[in-house]
């Protein structure tokens, strides 16, 4: 089997054992910048400080990526420990996980989705080894692949219909525009495009549970 520390993930943060992380802002917003289908380059862009992401993913001079192009050394790192990336190719897999036929098969993964998702896991990875969840743990491993597709293809569709709704505006601390009105202070244009709160929450989500399974694989495993 492939040794996991020769795959690195680009955008989603490095495991260590089972241990819990902790997301920064940027690795959020940038994961946030690769599901809307925009390069993260452009957060640092200082011509596009004064715009947001529903508006930068509209403008036809900013740098688009593929989305599941960018995160596929992400999503083979999160399944590495499932599957041996030496005998088999990572598309293969990955051609693997969009085959859910419709009906039975895909009403269980949906609820497993969910399970999923409701699944709690404290900091040092307990109810992983926790009897009660030992079927759940089962199932997952069993459809990890499938699992991250769909969750990485409701994140990018999530993000993708909220790319279309209006904007909000951005929430500044109430004194500012006092301070500014008064000259004590210099409106200054913000430095990075901002990302809305819904458009966040989604990366979010997808991230969180994209760490969990991999939390997941990574607990008892056999090495081939």
């Amino acid at each position: 089997m492939v040794n996991e520390q020769e795959i690195r993930p680009k955008f989603l943060p490095q495991l260590k054992d089972v241990k819990e992380l902790t997301l920064s802002d940027d690795a959020v917003d940038a994961v946030a910048f690769v599901l809307a289908g925009v390069d993260p380059i452009e957060r640092q862009n200082l011509s596009h400080g004064h715009m947001d992401l529903r508006s930068l993913a509209g403008d036809p001079a900013a740098n688009r990526i593929g989305s599941s192009s960018a995160l596929r050394d992400d999503h083979k790192y999160i399944l590495a420990p499932q599957f041996d990336f030496m005998a088999i190719e990572f598309e293969d897999v990955w051609q693997k996980a969009k085959d859910v036929r419709a009906g039975q098969e895909a009403t269980e993964l949906l609820k497993l989705v969910k399970q999923l998702h409701r699944l709690e896991i404290d900091d040092d990875g307990n109810e992983l080894r926790s009897s009660k969840n030992a079927e759940l743990i089962r199932q997952v491993r069993e459809h990890s692949h499938r699992l991250l597709h769909r969750l990485y293809r409701n994140a990018v569709r999530h993000i993708g219909e909220s790319l279309k709704s209006p904007s909000k505006p951005q929430s500044q601390p109430w004194y500012l525009s006092v301070f500014v009105n008064l000259g004590l202070r210099k409106r200054v244009p913000p430095e990075r495009v901002y990302v809305d709160d819904d458009i966040r929450d989604e990366a979010i989500r997808y991230i969180k549970d994209a760490i969990k399974i991999g939390r997941i694989l990574r607990v008892g495993r056999q090495r081939a």
